[in-house]
């Protein structure tokens, strides 16, 4: 379960991570910030399937300091504690759960930006124009009945 994310406008953090049309404006969001790298962290701790062999590539992809591809900040003991568990093999679902903490609290921390963003704004506004379309429809249905 996602650990609590700030909120705005009845939206939260993994209700965006879990909508499509959200995760994808987001995931721009993240691109204009230069914070793909934790956006893309997490998908890939979302899809890890319990292998040594999936593991090992979360970690050479992030958590390998300035070897990553797309390295993230975490603590060092974080860091060493998840390759010494690779390396023994002990590679359980629970593995990346201090990284997913560490990832989601960057996430809400761009996520409180990502709200203010003018590209989400205008979404908000269409959508709440559309759900007053629609609750406006069914009041008229209704008022007919």
């Amino acid at each position: 379960m996602a650990p609590p994310t700030r909120k705005s406008s009845g939206i939260y953090l993994d209700a965006v991570l879990k909508d499509t049309t959200l995760r994808e404006m987001f995931t721009k969001y993240c691109q204009i910030e230069y914070a793909i790298e934790n956006l893309a962290c997490w998908m890939d701790i979302e899809k890890y399937d319990g292998t040594v062999e999936s593991a090992t590539e979360i970690f050479h992809r992030y958590l390998n300091g300035d070897r990553s591809i797309m390295d993230i900040n975490i603590s060092l003991t974080t860091r060493e504690t998840v390759w010494k568990r690779i390396q023994s093999e002990d590679v359980d679902p629970d593995i990346f759960s201090d990284v997913k903490k560490d990832v989601i609290a960057k996430l809400s921390d761009t996520y409180s930006r990502f709200i203010g963003w003018v590209d989400y704004k205008r979404w908000k506004r269409q959508e709440n124009e559309v759900r007053e379309l629609m609750e406006g429809s069914y009041t008229q249905l209704e008022v007919r009945k």
